[in-house]
């Protein structure tokens, strides 16, 4: 083989080689299965709050603040990805919010809980490279957008007292959840990423003789682990 059939050769295997690398790095790690952790802090909405302990019936706007839970497994698919997850936000007290009318009640207290099981869909849109990460592995950088649609469910406890006894109950409502999401993931091995990200979600309304709402919103910031199976 001549001097200059070897240069071509050797051009040719750079680019292709070149070529690869570009693949590999816009679609991020290998495809497979995964499972994820995260957790974050949670902003809650409740449109239109009501409280059975006033007899005023008013509606108002009330906010609240909670720790938020995820745990998933899924599996990636070049730049799509997609999981089953179950959420949990801690429960919350919302006595202050009841405001109960002391003719007839001494006190009034409520507590809310909720969980939920989501089916995501993520698109990586693109991967670029950090350099060396830990050990051989190529650190990168993966911003991405998602959606999600599942199930939402909504526990509440009650408890109160008038002049000659107290009361307790337990509502839950079960109720279509939908999800709007945003982050970016940071390769730091070849099988585990780190995902900080926003979530949007829509957990719907609830309703009973003690309180209610016509709508709960969540704006949640959250950071997890992605560890891949391949």
């Amino acid at each position: 083989m001549t001097m200059h059939k070897l240069t071509i050769a050797a051009l040719a295997g750079a680019i292709l080689a070149a070529s690869g690398t570009s693949a590999a790095l816009a679609g991020g790690p290998q495809d497979g299965p995964y499972i994820r952790v995260d957790g974050g802090v949670s902003f809650e909405g409740m449109e239109d709050f009501g409280s059975g302990f006033d007899f005023r019936n008013d509606d108002w706007n009330e906010d609240i603040t909670t720790p938020v839970f995820g745990l998933g497994v899924g599996y990636k698919i070049g730049r799509f990805r997609a999981d089953l997850a179950f959420d949990y936000r801690r429960k919350k007290n919302l006595g202050k919010f009841l405001h109960p009318t002391r003719d007839f009640f001494r006190s009034a207290d409520a507590d809310i809980t909720s969980y939920g099981i989501m089916a995501n869909g993520y698109w990586d849109i693109h991967t670029v490279s950090l350099g060396r990460g830990f050990g051989d592995t190529e650190m990168t950088l993966t911003p991405y957008v998602g959606a999600g649609i599942g199930g939402a469910i909504l526990s509440v406890e009650t408890s109160s007292a008038d002049k000659y006894r107290s009361y307790a109950n337990n509502y839950e409502k079960h109720n279509l959840a939908w999800a709007a999401m945003a982050g970016a993931a940071v390769q730091v091995t070849e099988t585990t990423a780190i995902d900080v990200g926003y979530r949007y979600q829509d957990l719907g309304p609830f309703m009973s003789s003690d309180l209610g709402f016509d709508d709960l919103t969540t704006h949640d910031l959250r950071i997890g682990l992605r560890y891949s199976f391949f």
